[in-house]
């Protein structure tokens, strides 16, 4: 599975390698995308400035190669007069030829230096400097031929040379000055031929022919280079004509050679005026070049800066819509859309989402506009989900509370038969379905909290620690594993009903998850702060370390409605109400034994000063006694002194399983009873190991009513005897008066466990409806109360009655580990109960002997028929007994003891029903019935109002 993508991935850049392009950045990738082309263009334009570069390169050298061409050319014209020289015998001219040929041999050598020219080149110009050589030194005695062939190598040499440079320029006009250099070559050849020919010494007329031949062959390229009507031509080719015309005359030795010294200059003009114009083309040539480089150069340049410029243009135009839609789409991610969230989680209107900065509308504009819609469309299902939310939540809240508001009428239910009801299994069992409804209105209470409802009502008035502690006990199963050693503080009203759920919560994770025959302990410790640390010590299974961390975490953040949190919804409960108040819960492992522990730090801040004084939290007043406890032997006027604190020294209450359970509110927050000091409890021993409820008087005594432990005396029954004037007429129903812990008389404490105290038999009645007297009170055997080494709590009692002969087996007695209880402390009745709801039945049920009129009016009945009620009721209870049971118990016929008639306005006989009443209720119950029906068709609303009709005449009708 896909796993989510997280706000911190989207930001986060890792590295990657060079090689993963797909991972790269878009900037990256854009500047990928635009090197290739711009390094294309640089490439081709580079390849154009190098080509032309070279093209001007190469042209420069040619320049300077063709400028060896001129001075090879005097080289020839200077071994030309010094060929023809060496054949006179005027050693001046020699001479004047040898210095013209060593002229032209220095200016050739610096040319070749300064020229670029090839190796090759280099050694043909040596080489026809060398054969110029014995040339310059030849003696005049030398034969005319040898002096013709030493000028004609010279003459080759530099011929090589010409053609290498025509081949390289491709310029026609080198060869031309190669076929002048040929026509040269034999103009001087026939120049030494015929010096000093004589009609005695002639010259051998074929070899002259010869020569001029080939300088008709020469003047004849150069007339196909040039054209026939070229000066010098034209010039060069009359002059050979006469030459060869005169050929005879001349070779006889008669006539001199005609125009021979015209051609030699006629030659080196022309040779130099081409040169000059190979020289010039090829400086043209590499300008041009020169110029064509760095034109393409710089059109290169400007092309390749206008191309990175244009891309640049065009990147930041895509790249910045595409950052802005990017640090939009994070923003909107990582503030906007959880900002919004959050306060459409806490009931408040949403910022409106605001479009992303891209006005484009091209495809990243679209891509704006998408994530814009996004937003829009996220917020649309937050506030939807958040509407359903808070529509599930509210029915969700509104069933919860509709549930306990019924678990509260059946508490309510119990409570009345438990009262009423005399057979110790029925009455066990009565306070086990107790139990487990008050367990019930718990997860009630938890399932407000998962659906986020408010807070439950705070207290009327602060509570002791120990009383929210015991309040939270007494809402889990196994209350008797529970050892409280706690400090006497004060809880704020505001806050402890929410510390009873929590701790109730903590509490009974601990007993679900540790052993059957382990004890839980619940223990504080006063901060320095001002704060306190109660500490839930268990040895169960124990956390691992990484579900202890998550918990932790759950717990200080307050924890999120996940799947999981129905299957763990203390957990969520717990970090919800520590949230609420500040307070600081954490779950560590127990290092003395397996198991954990959870430590809850209460801030000074819930703390009051004082002592309590009122009723604070959903408990009813129960006390819990171990199972299997003998009774305590108490004396009646028994006096033991009260303990005493000293000062500095906190007020310990430490005990053994003494819960009390919750108890039966009409609404969600019932006040936990607190503490009183003028309270006259009466301790009652009991036949169950279930908690016995009390119902303390709740209202202050009246003026001149105050009670003693003395004035509320049970009956042999056990039921105490009701004093004429002490109640209101219309008031609950008050319990017997209990002596206060402090100020009665306490009986010694018993050896053993906590005595069980069970519900006392109702009070017998003299004959003129009066209770009587109270029997002597007896003591437990001395065999039910063994001996134990650790002292109980005692629990005073005006009387005590006889333990029973039995002792339920499914549950076992817990020793208590200490007696040591704090001043003005009744464990055993601690806690009082909210008011008994005063409804209809009890209205009716109600008579003289729970209420009076205080104004001394006329009761709203007779007399009489309440004297007549309890004369029955009196001669019921001395009746014949059904039998007796196995066990040795008398058995009692249900029904046989109730009172007979009703109080009354005097008025007696069968009461007639209108027989048109009951018709118009069936009536009304069809028509009902009908509507139902029919309304499965209609839409959930127009549902709502029959039916509800229905429920209304039922209600009404039933009323």
């Amino acid at each position: 599975m896909t796993e989510p993508v997280k706000v911190e991935d989207a930001r986060s850049t890792p590295e990657v390698p060079w090689y993963a392009i797909e991972e790269w950045s878009l900037r990256r990738k854009l500047a990928l995308a635009l090197a290739i082309p711009v390094l294309l263009a640089a490439t081709f334009g580079g390849l154009r400035v190098v080509r032309a570069t070279g093209d001007a390169i190469e042209f420069s050298n040619l320049e300077s190669r063709v400028s060896v061409v001129q001075p090879a050319v005097r080289l020839i014209d200077s071994a030309s007069a010094v060929a023809v020289a060496s054949r006179s015998t005027d050693e001046e001219a020699v001479e004047r030829a040898r210095q013209g040929f060593d002229s032209a041999t220095t200016e050739l050598r610096s040319a070749m230096r300064e020229s670029e020219l090839t190796d090759e080149q280099i050694t043909s110009l040596d080489q026809a400097l060398a054969a110029g050589q014995p040339l310059r030194d030849s003696p005049p005695t030398a034969p005319a031929a040898t002096v013709s062939d030493q000028f004609a190598e010279a003459a080759r040499h530099i011929t090589v040379v010409l053609n290498d440079l025509t081949s390289e320029t491709s310029d026609a006009r080198l060869t031309t000055i190669r076929d002048i250099i040929a026509g040269q070559v034999a103009l001087t050849e026939q120049r030494v031929l015929t010096i000093g020919a004589t009609p005695e010494s002639p010259v051998d007329p074929i070899t002259l022919g010869n020569a001029i031949g080939e300088e008709a062959t020469a003047i004849a390229a150069l007339e196909s280079s040039l054209g026939a009507d070229d000066t010098f031509v034209s010039t060069l080719a009359g002059g050979n004509e006469l030459r060869l015309s005169s050929a005879p005359a001349v070779a006889a030795g008669t006539s001199a050679l005609p125009r021979a010294q015209d051609a030699v200059s006629v030659y080196t003009t022309l040779a130099n005026r081409i040169n000059d114009q190979v020289v010039g083309t090829m400086a043209g040539k590499a300008s041009d070049s020169r110029g064509t480089a760095i034109r393409d150069a710089l059109l290169t340049l400007a092309l390749l800066a206008a191309a990175v410029v244009l891309a640049l243009a065009v990147a930041r135009m895509l790249l910045e819509p595409i950052k802005q839609v990017r640090l939009g789409a994070l923003e909107v991610a990582e503030e906007r859309l959880p900002t919004a969230l959050r306060q459409i989680r806490e009931g408040q209107e949403p910022t409106p989402a605001q479009p992303l900065p891209v006005h484009t509308r091209e495809e990243v504009g679209q891509l704006a506009r998408a994530v814009d819609v996004l937003h829009a469309e996220a917020l649309t299902l937050a506030t939807e989900q958040a509407r359903l939310r808070a529509q599930v939540s509210a029915m969700f809240e509104t069933l919860s509370r509709r549930s306990t508001s019924l678990i509260n009428q059946q508490l309510g239910l119990i409570e009345r038969l438990e009262s009423d009801e005399q057979d110790p299994r029925r009455l066990e069992s009565l306070f086990r379905l107790d139990h487990l409804a008050a367990r019930i209105r718990r997860n009630g209470e938890s399932l407000l909290v998962l659906a986020g409802a408010a807070p439950r009502g705070v207290a009327g008035q602060d509570l002791a620690l120990g009383d929210v502690l015991r309040a939270a006990i007494s809402q889990v199963q196994d209350y008797q594993r529970v050892q409280l050693t706690v400090n006497d503080l004060i809880i704020q009203a505001s806050a402890a009903p929410n510390l009873v759920h929590l701790f109730a919560e903590l509490i009974d994770n601990a007993l679900a998850y540790s052993p059957p025959d382990s004890t839980v302990t619940v223990s504080s410790v006063r901060g320095v702060d001002g704060g306190t640390l109660i500490e839930i010590v268990d040895s169960g299974l124990g956390m691992e370390q990484d579900a202890m961390d998550d918990a932790n975490l759950s717990l200080a953040t307050g924890g999120e409605v996940t799947p999981e949190t129905a299957r763990r919804m203390g957990l969520y409960v717990v970090g919800q109400l520590a949230l609420r108040h500040e307070i600081t819960v954490r779950i560590r492992a127990n290092q003395e034994s397996s198991g954990t522990v959870v430590s809850v730090f209460l801030p000074a801040t819930l703390l009051a000063t004082g002592r309590p004084t009122g009723p604070v939290g959903p408990s009813r007043d129960r006390s819990v006694a171990p199972a299997d406890a003998p009774v305590a032997s108490l004396e009646e006027g028994a006096t033991s002194p009260t303990p005493q604190v000293g000062p500095g020294r906190p007020r310990v209450t430490t005990l053994t399983a003494v819960p009390n359970l919750p108890s039966d509110d009409d609404e969600s927050t019932r006040s936990l009873t607190a503490l009183k000091s003028n309270a006259t409890p009466t301790a009652l021993p009991s036949v169950s190991s279930l908690p016995v409820r009390r119902v303390p008087d709740t209202r202050p005594p009246a003026e001149g009513d105050a009670a003693t432990p003395g004035d509320a005396r049970p009956t042999p029954t056990g039921l105490p005897r009701r004093q004429p004037g002490v109640s209101v007429a219309g008031s609950p129903l008050a319990g017997p008066a209990r002596p206060s812990w402090a100020n009665s008389p306490s009986a010694e404490p018993s050896t053993g466990p906590i005595a069980r105290t069970p519900i006392p038999p109702r009070p017998k009645l003299d004959a003129d409806g009066q209770p009587t007297p109270p029997a002597a009170p007896t003591t437990a055997p001395e065999s039910a109360a063994p001996e134990s080494t650790t002292p109980a709590t005692t629990i005073p009692e005006a009387t005590a009655t006889q333990t029973p002969s039995w002792q339920p087996d499914a549950v076992e007695a817990d020793p208590v580990t200490s007696a040591q209880v704090s001043e003005d402390f009744d464990f055993v009745a601690s806690l009082q109960p909210a008011p008994v709801s005063d409804s209809p039945i009890f209205r009716k049920m109600q008579s003289s002997w729970l209420s009076e009129n205080e104004e001394g009016g006329d009761l709203p009945w007779s007399s009489d028929d309440i004297d007549r009620g309890w004369e029955a009721a009196e001669r019921a209870q001395t009746g014949t007994s059904a039998g007796t049971s196995s066990a040795g118990l008398p058995m009692r016929r249900p029904g046989s003891t109730l009172v007979p008639g009703q109080a009354g306005s005097g008025s007696s006989g069968t009461v007639v029903r209108d027989p048109e009443a009951i018709r118009a209720r069936l009536n009304r119950h069809r028509a009902g019935v009908q509507r139902g029906r029919r309304s499965t068709t209609d839409t959930t609303e127009s549902r709502a109002t029959p039916s509800g009709s229905v429920l209304l005449d039922e209600e009404t009708d039933r009323s």
